[in-house]
């Protein structure tokens, strides 16, 4: 093989691992924006408060992870008439923990 030939075939590697990488970037993005706003208009549809970090698929079930802040836990929680313990609805569900106002959405 020449270096000629060796220098093509690695543009063609590199250039594929950046498509690649830049069409996984956009997939994430795209899903977790439709995860938020599904949390959202379930648990929180008037002031969707609910982002944070998500957590794809293959490192787990699908996951939003976040903090409230006081008053937005509590009015969650009332609205749900629930202190303690998660929040199921659908296929949905919101773990809030009254230690420090973290919160948990996992997706079935």
């Amino acid at each position: 093989m020449s270096k000629k030939h060796i220098k093509k075939k690695t543009y063609v590697v590199i250039l594929a691992v950046l498509v690649l990488t830049i069409l996984l970037m956009m997939g994430y993005k795209w899903r977790k924006s439709y995860q938020i706003d599904r949390a959202n208009s379930v648990f929180d549809p008037k002031e969707k408060t609910i982002s944070g970090a998500y957590i794809p698929w293959p490192l787990g079930r699908p996951s939003i992870l976040g903090r409230f802040d006081n008053k937005t836990a509590t009015r969650i929680r009332k609205s749900f008439n629930c202190e303690y313990g998660s929040i199921k609805k659908g296929n949905m569900e919101l773990i809030i923990h009254a230690s420090d106002n973290t919160f948990f959405v996992h997706f079935k």
